[in-house]
């Protein structure tokens, strides 16, 4: 290897964040082509994950690290959310079994490479490309730290509604519950601005009812009469309770 090849690849292996995954379209805009890639996956210094993305030989990599390249380097819009996002922080409710679920989302129309999708990362991601808010809302969004890397992620407030929005096909209704009951502290003006942008009539009315159930503190601060709950009934499950003030029909059985 000539001194110019071992330079590059001193300097790659120096500056790349460790814990993360690098694709070949960033590799290539800072320098290192096709041949060269070829060469240091050869002699054992990267590793392929899928097709067009690669780790270090010998770090560790999570889905973090993979998200961190579809945010950083793809540019894409996507970021953790919902669920994830309240076990973060230390208000799941259940214990995890078996293979945690990791949510992802996204707005419509946006696509997740296949190395990434195709890559056994350990947990199950569910990934939801939706409408469920209008692009933009950058205060809903905050920087969170994993490990040594930064990813953007929903704030509380917003996972919640991101939670909400796979109630009850892949997120009961009963574990939502305790776990809204539990959010003491979220953030009237915040709840606010989600219920009056969130599209969702579904995960409106859900919101609502969880929360007064709860007689959560905050809810005395929500404007109701800003808040577009659509019109017409909604029918969370067919054999169910129905809540008049949302008309909607809730599960039966919900013990906070």
């Amino acid at each position: 290897m000539s001194r110019e090849n071992k330079n590059k690849l001193k300097d790659l292996i120096s500056q790349w964040p460790r814990g993360t995954v690098h694709t070949s379209s960033y590799l290539h805009a800072i320098g290192y082509g096709y041949d060269l890639l070829a060469k240091y996956k050869k002699n054992g210094w990267i590793i392929p994950i899928g097709r067009g993305a690669w780790r270090l030989a010998g770090d560790d990599v999570d889905w973090q690290g993979g998200i961190y390249a579809l945010q950083q380097e793809l540019i894409l819009p996507v970021h953790i959310g919902g669920k994830t996002v309240l076990e973060e922080m230390g208000y799941g409710h259940y214990g995890v079994m078996g293979r945690r679920m990791c949510y992802l989302y996204g707005p419509l129309g946006t696509k997740l490479p296949r190395w990434f999708v195709g890559y056994d990362w350990s947990v199950d991601l569910q990934y939801a490309a939706t409408n469920l808010f209008p692009s933009g809302l950058s205060d809903t969004f905050t920087n969170s730290s994993f490990e040594k890397i930064k990813i953007k992620t929903s704030t509380v407030e917003r996972a919640v509604f991101e939670m909400l929005y796979f109630v009850p096909v892949r997120q009961g209704y009963d574990e939502a519950q305790k776990i809204l009951a539990g959010l003491l502290t979220l953030r009237p003006k915040m709840l606010q601005l989600l219920l009056e942008t969130c599209t969702s009539v579904k995960v409106k009315r859900l919101f609502m009812v969880m929360a007064e159930e709860a007689k959560m503190p905050w809810v005395e601060d929500i404007k109701l009469d800003k808040v577009n709950f659509g019109q017409g009934s909604r029918q969370l499950v067919r054999d169910g309770v129905w809540h008049k003030k949302y008309q909607i029909t809730i599960p039966l059985t919900r013990d906070l």
